[in-house]
Formats: structure tokens, sequence, C-alpha cells
């Protein structure tokens, strides 16, 4: 998508930056460009005319074992293996703007507070030692995740960058419990 050139605020000055230098060039060298809706391709052909002739849409789309439900003894099984509850919301993503992560905490509570909901909530995806903290105090989750952001470099594990990361959850959840 082209979010970071349509709707720049919501996006990291470094997502910002790379978008308006490097797509450009990729999209002129790109033989073809695929795209997984309309509204992608009209926004290329708005902001980038040139490219036109090349953009094919591809729907995203989802292979048919993907539709059928797990077996149940095999959720169990994973709920065991990463200790989770038995219903919950999984928030996948970098914690920026652009994610909308406060729309769905509103909406989170929202729907725990009126009993609509009986779900956890659990985050992943971009939680530093640097921004745990602030993702506790803020969503309030049941759990968190952590990978890369504790790597000092790809794959490899920082101890310290561990122990900090630890720390800071610690600190979210007494200030929390104060």
């Amino acid at each position: 998508d082209l979010i970071a050139l349509r709707r720049p605020r919501l996006c990291t000055r470094a997502n910002r930056l790379h978008y308006r230098l490097m797509l450009p060039l990729s999209m002129r060298r790109a033989s073809r460009i695929v795209v997984p809706s309309d509204s992608t391709r009209r926004d290329i052909a708005r902001m980038m005319p040139f490219c036109t002739p090349r953009v094919r849409i591809v729907p995203l789309g989802v292979r048919d074992e993907f539709h059928a439900p797990a077996d149940p003894a095999r959720q169990a099984a994973v709920r065991a293996a990463y200790a989770l509850p038995a219903k919950f919301i999984l928030f996948v993503g970098q914690l920026e703007p652009k994610k909308n992560l406060a729309r769905l905490v509103q909406v989170f509570h929202a729907l725990r507070t009126s009993g609509d909901i009986a779900h956890k909530l659990v985050l992943a995806g971009g939680l530093t030692p640097d921004n745990v903290g602030e993702a506790i105090a803020t969503v309030r989750p049941w759990g968190v995740d952590v990978s890369s952001g504790v790597e000092s470099k790809r794959g490899v594990k920082d101890v310290g960058r561990i122990a900090a990361f630890l720390q800071a959850v610690r600190e979210a959840e007494q200030a929390h419990a104060d």
C-alpha cells in the first residue's frame, strides 16, 4: 500500500523517507507491480501514473485448509504450550499510528466492559525494552510477546535487552497495580 505517501502522519519518519525515496525507484525498475486491491491500483495511478500499465491486481487470499477450524485437541495443545487463555484477540504489528492500536484498545475495552466478550488481548510485534512499558500502560494486555525486539542482530537474542525488557514489563505492571 502507499500509506506513507497517502497518510504520512500515520507513519514513522523513517517509513515516510523510505517510501518517498525508494518506492519510486523500485516502481520504475519493476516489470510488473502486483497490488492486492483496486484501491491501491488507483492510488498508484494517481501518484505514479508512469507505472499504471504494469500494475496487476492479485487479491489477497487464504488457502481452503485455513478456513476449517483447527482440531480441538491441537488448539488445546497450542494454548497449553504458549500458556494462552481460552479466548483471546491477537494483535500482531508494529506499534505505530497507522496500525491504530488505540482504536483496538478502545473497542476492546468497550466490549469487555459491556460483557459482550470474555476475550483477553495479546500483543505481539514491535515490542522492545523501550516501548513495552508504554504498551502495557496503554493497552493493559493479558500478555505480550517479544522476539526481534530483544535481538542484538538478526536472530541473536541479547541477554541485556531481554533483562531490560523484563524490567520494563515489571515496572509497568507494578505501576498499574498501584
